[in-house]
This record gives C-alpha cells, structure tokens and sequence, in this order.
C-alpha cells in the first residue's frame, strides 16, 4: 500500500508549511515554482468560483442599492475590492489580475456606463499593482531573513502599506479625474470637487480593507486546512 505524501517542512516551504510559496523562488526550485504558479487544483478553482460568487454579490449590492444615490451624481462607492484582494492572498498576481478585469468589465453587463469602468480599472488597478508588489517584497524579505511569526508580521504590514497605498491612489484618482475623466463626463473641474474624489476615494478603501483584513484570518484558516 503507498503511502500518503505528507509536505515537508523545511526552509523550502517556510511561509506557508505545506506548499511553497512564489516569494521563496530561487534558481534551484525556479521550474517547480513557475508550474506551480500556474498550476490549478480543483479545490483551488472551486474556491476561486466562491470568491466570483461574493464578488458578484457585492458588485449588484454596490450598484442597486447605493447606486441608487450616486455622489456627486456620478460616485458610486463599490464594497466588492476586497474580494480582488482575498483572491490574490489565495492564488497569485497572475490570476487575481484575470479576476480583477473580469469583475470589472462585468458590470457592462449589468449597465454600468464605459466611461466609470475606465475610471476604475485605472484606479483600482494601480492599486492593485502596487499593494501585491509591496506584499511580494515583504514576503521576499521575510523568507530572506527566515522572519519569525512572519504571518502576523505581514498581516501587521498589510494594513500599514494598505493604508499607504490607499492615499497615493486617492491622490491618483483625484489626478486622472482632473487629467481627463471629469472632462469625458462634461463635468466642470473645480477643487471642491476634486477634494470629493479624493475623500471618497478614502471611504472606499475604509470600507473595503476592514471588510478584507476581517475576513483575512478566517481565510489563511481555510487556506491552510485544505492546503490550498
């Protein structure tokens, strides 16, 4: 009878016990790495399946129901990015960026106009860009320096860059809204305006990263009980 392969523990899959993760790549286990960056298990793609669920759900309830006032006429702040950012804790950049413009241009099909799915694929993709970038240099120095409690020091440093992130892509948002987009919706730029942007763009990210950072927990949990 053949035995149950059980993960070794070892410096070479460090961060998470039972799987090795992307910030551990070197030149020895490079190959290994790359396949299982792109490699799906079914457990995987069911969870993935769950998290387009929730993402759907939230992006109805963003549009149906606080869509029914818009802010300023044209605001509308969507609670479903932390779903984007639950997936790129549980698969990889790669995926989450496919994921990501999914849930964004889906709303086209719900009536969304054009010109607000612009807006947020540039907004919330800079975002995106950044914080996974900011996460995979922490991780890399983590497993660099084989870092104790290196889970509840990147959660720690997650909220810390996310907070950081959120204001620069505040400030972003408040640039392509006065570069461009007010001018494509026929609105008047004025700074009071553009203050607005920036205050609402704060509120969505609140909004947003204290509904991942409470779910962020419960998900390592399922994570690492069905070594996905």
């Amino acid at each position: 009878m053949q035995k149950k392969k059980t993960p070794l523990k070892s410096r070479h899959n460090y961060f998470w016990g039972y799987k090795t993760d992307f910030s551990e790549i070197n030149h020895r286990n490079a190959s290994l790495i790359w396949h299982d960056y792109f490699h799906l298990t079914t457990k995987k793609i069911v969870l993935m399946a769950l998290m387009l669920a929730l993402n759907i759900i939230m992006t109805i309830f963003s549009k149906y129901v606080l869509g029914l006032a818009p802010i300023g006429g044209f605001f509308v702040i969507e609670i479903s990015f932390f779903t984007v950012l639950l997936f790129l804790m549980m698969t990889n950049f790669f995926y989450t960026f496919i994921f990501f413009e999914i849930t964004v241009w889906f709303r086209f099909l719900l009536g969304s106009e054009p010109i607000g799915l612009i807006a947020m694929n540039l907004i919330d993709g800079f975002f995106l860009v950044f914080f996974a970038l900011s996460v995979f240099l922490f991780k890399k120095w983590e497993v660099t320096f084989q870092v104790k409690n290196h889970l509840k020091k990147l959660f720690i440093f997650e909220i810390v860059a996310f907070i950081i992130i959120s204001i620069i892509t505040a400030g972003f948002a408040v640039l392509m809204n006065w570069a461009f987009l007010l001018n494509w919706y026929l609105v008047p730029t004025s700074k009071g305006l553009l203050a607005m942007i920036f205050g609402l763009n704060i509120a969505k990210s609140a909004i947003n990263g204290v509904l991942y950072f409470a779910l962020y927990n419960v998900l390592i949990v399922l994570l690492k009980h069905y070594q996905i």
